[in-house]
Order: C-alpha cells, then structure tokens, then sequence
C-alpha cells in the first residue's frame, strides 16, 4: 500500500535524515493506523519519482536506516512466503529512472572508511543472500547486472560517477567469487561483469576511457588481470575464528563473507604511483 501524499514528506526526510529509530517509530505508528505491517510501508512506492523509502535512504547514504528497513521483523505478518518476496521486492524495485538502490549508492559513491558498515557492501551482501536477520533465496531481477532507464548497471553508473572505490568492490566482488570456484554465481552471471555491455553496447572499460578516467580503466583491467590469473598456491589451514558481528544491533546482522578491501585499495594506490605491472599479493590466513 503507497503511502499517502500527507505524509510524504515526513517519510522522505526521516529516511534520509532521521535517526533509525525515529523512522521506524513513525512508520510503526502509520501501519497501526492503517491496519497494515511496516513491510506494506516500506515496499510501497512514494509519490516523488516513484522511489520508495528503501530509495531515500540509498541515496542519503543511510546505512542504519537501511538496516531497519529491511528487518525481517517488519515483514512477518505476511507469512513467510509474502515476507521474502517483499525483501526482494525492495532491493530490486526500480525507481522513476529504473535505478535501484544499488544504482543509487553506486552513482553516489557511498563508502565511507575501510572496515566500516558501508551502503554499497550491505546492498550487495543482502542480494547474495547473507540478509540481516538470516539467509533469503535469490528470486527475481540480478543487482549486478540490471539496468537502469538509461540502459546502465551500477557499475557503469560508480564509472561515470568516477567513484573509484565502488568500481572496485562491485567488480572485486565478482571476480571474488569466480576465484572461489562459486558455481552458482557463476551460472547466475556467465561472464564477468565487468564485460558486461550497456544499452548502448559499452563495457564499464569502454565508458572509463569515454570519458577520461584513466586510473578506473587501469584499476578494471587489473581486476581482469586477477580474474585470469594462476590460482594461488595452497596455504597454511586458517584457526578457526569466531563469527564476525557488526555493531548496530540486531538489524545489522552477522556477515557470511568478507570483502577483501586490501586488494582493491592496493590496486588503486598501485594505479596512482604508475605501478603498470601489479599483481595482486596472495593472502596469507
């Protein structure tokens, strides 16, 4: 159920300015009202470009209330089967210029420090399906590779915005994957997406060199590098370590894998001192 053109307004800011339990406070009120779940709330569509409340907070740079949003508390009263189609709903929805969240963060660069919570990793680990709250099956439209209105995934849209750091998560991310042999990340996406074409027929490399961006053409081709690259030699058995849980609560969740930030930050740092033959190092447990 859309809510209402009255209370746009205090929606659209609390997501984008509020704290997350203000947000969820008022959204909590507004479903008792109306006799509705927050879930309804949050996968109904706004009056303004269509976004949702999911949108705002993407494009404010909203971790927490991103988080909150995507509870699965909020959604348990439509039975099980409803409640994970409606979490899937609100990371694939479109907005008015078919972006989804992950376009959102993605053109806007929001990654903050390493080792933090950041937009973008939490758009991507909840569509590989370590959700906060539990596991969720993959159904529906691909985050990595969807287009936009204007025929641009999330990575052609972190290359035109010359966010360098996303370029490097979205396409390391991949490439990760592909490395750890993950058969079904590999039959859901046959080719690297990095390779992968917009609309007008152009790779994330073809769209750097378009318009100038040298060192993300560099830090994409030597992501491509690493991707065809010998596998590493076998290494020491790892300790077994404790299970890694984020600050914030429940609502953050615990983390099934790790972005491997060294990498891209040390492919980027190569990059800008003219390193033209880096090779990734092979990492040590």
């Amino acid at each position: 159920m859309p809510i209402s053109p009255k209370d746009h307004t205090t929606c659209a800011l609390l997501a984008e300015k509020g704290q997350s339990h203000t947000l969820m406070g008022a959204l909590g009120r507004m479903a008792h009202k109306e006799g509705i779940c927050i879930g309804e709330l949050v996968v109904g569509p706004m009056v303004r470009f269509n976004m949702s409340l999911f949108h705002y907070a993407a494009l404010a740079g909203r971790v927490d209330n991103l988080a909150a949003l995507y509870e699965p508390a909020n959604y348990l009263s439509m039975g099980t089967h409803e409640a994970v189609e409606a979490r899937c709903r609100i990371l694939q929805a479109p907005d008015g210029e078919g972006n989804t969240a992950l376009h959102l963060a993605a053109r806007r660069g929001h990654i903050p420090a390493k080792g933090h919570f950041d937009l973008a990793r939490f758009l991507i680990m909840s569509d590989v399906g370590a959700a906060a709250g539990g596991s969720m099956p993959r159904k529906g439209a691909d985050l990595f590779i969807v287009e936009n209105g204007a025929g641009h995934t999330a990575l052609h849209l972190a290359v035109l915005g010359r966010k360098l750091t996303v370029v490097g998560l979205l396409a390391h991310t991949d490439v990760q994957r592909r490395r750890n042999g993950n058969a079904n990340w590999m039959i859901k996406h046959p080719i690297p997406i990095h390779e992968v074409r917009s609309r007008q027929g152009k790779t994330a490399g073809h769209i750097a060199l378009e318009i100038g961006h040298l060192e993300c053409f560099m830090l994409l081709d030597k992501i491509s590098r690493e991707l065809n690259a010998p596998p590493p030699q076998p290494q020491p058995q790892p300790q077994p370590q404790p299970q890694k849980v984020l600050s914030g609560g429940s609502n953050m969740g615990i983390w099934n894998e790790e972005i491997d930030y060294d990498i891209i930050e040390e492919a980027i740092a190569a990059i800008r001192n003219g390193v033209w033959t880096y090779v990734p190092k092979p990492k040590i447990f």
